[in-house]
């Protein structure tokens, strides 16, 4: 971290290197991807000094942080997208991803944001996972899927291969190399299980997590995520009318936050006996309502065990 140069705003300068490189493809903002990188990388060197115990280096990297995203937002940003004053090619969408995975966008640049995510096209498959995450973290689950579908429908139908490549192309359309069978496309798969399923760890090594599924349009979904204490087992089938969800926590995790989008649901069922009806929570011995986090979702804390949520609109 210390090989960069801070400019006085806390955002860093450019840094020559053998290879600077920020993604495969055209229309890169690079100055605005190395300070992007740059920042998340801030965030862990912080969390990592907290965890450790390494006081002075928690508060270097806190008051980095603090300078960086006011300083960042105040020479990046245009009013309708963050850009650097002397990049002249197309806005690049993987800088408005990394902006939104990074906090460094606020809510109020969502919408200018997503009408970028919905016209910019840039960003290699490695990089589309980024945006993809970015859009189902700001809430756009059906636009994220369409985009996500769009993108990668190509490669998923090209005739004789069941892999995802490097590049979207493979031979000279691929920059005349790379590999057709590549770990780095397949990002969409972790938002998957991730936003789509809603499988999430809240606590180190999964001894708490979240079952908080984005749906959607999708209307079935079965996933497993294996964890160091146990797999978290989810499916849900997604109706006009009624949402139905199982989900299975291993004895090895010691509580999870489950839950059903909030959008339109007059009444939950859990495993067949009422538990949330016109608003109001109806106490049970096997869940109590968790009212922390986010309001996108209504949310009950559970211990392991398998639970069936039904959700009645």
């Amino acid at each position: 971290m210390s090989v960069w140069q801070i400019n006085d705003d806390g955002t860093v300068n450019f840094r020559e290197t053998g290879w600077v490189w920020g993604d495969w493809g055209d229309n890169r903002d690079i100055l605005l991807i190395l300070n992007s990188f740059y920042y998340l990388a801030a965030q862990n060197m912080y969390l990592m000094a907290s965890e450790l115990g390494y006081e002075e280096d928690k508060e270097t990297y806190n008051r980095i942080l603090n300078r960086f995203k006011e300083g960042f937002n105040k020479q990046f940003w245009t009013g309708t997208a963050y850009r650097d004053p002397a990049y002249k090619g197309k806005t690049d969408d993987r800088v408005q991803a990394l902006a939104v995975l990074a906090g460094l966008a606020d809510k109020s640049k969502y919408k200018s944001l997503l009408r970028i995510f919905q016209t910019e096209k840039h960003a290699s498959p490695y990089m589309e996972k980024y945006v993809f995450e970015a859009m189902m973290k700001m809430g756009y689950e059906t636009e994220a899927l369409n985009r996500h579908k769009e993108r990668m429908s190509d490669m998923v139908y090209y005739p004789g291969f069941t892999t995802l490549f490097e590049h979207w192309e493979i031979g000279r359309q691929g920059f005349g190399s790379g590999s057709v069978n590549h770990g780095w496309t397949g990002g969409g798969l972790i938002i998957a299980s991730g936003y789509i399923a809603g499988i999430t760890p809240l606590a180190p090594g999964y001894r708490t997590a979240a079952v908080l599924p984005r749906p959607g349009l999708v209307e079935e979904v079965t996933a497993v995520v294996p964890t160091i204490r146990g797999e978290i087992k989810n499916s849900f089938r997604n109706h006009k009318k009624q949402f139905n969800m199982e989900t299975t926590i291993s004895p090895g995790i010691i509580e999870a936050v489950i839950g059903v989008p909030a959008a339109k649901v007059r009444e939950i069922h859990l495993n067949g006996t009422p538990i949330w009806k016109n608003g109001k929570y109806i106490e049970t011995a096997n869940a109590t309502l968790y009212t922390g986090g986010e309001n996108e979702h209504i949310k009950f804390l559970v211990g392991n065990g398998t639970y069936r949520l039904e959700a009645f609109y």
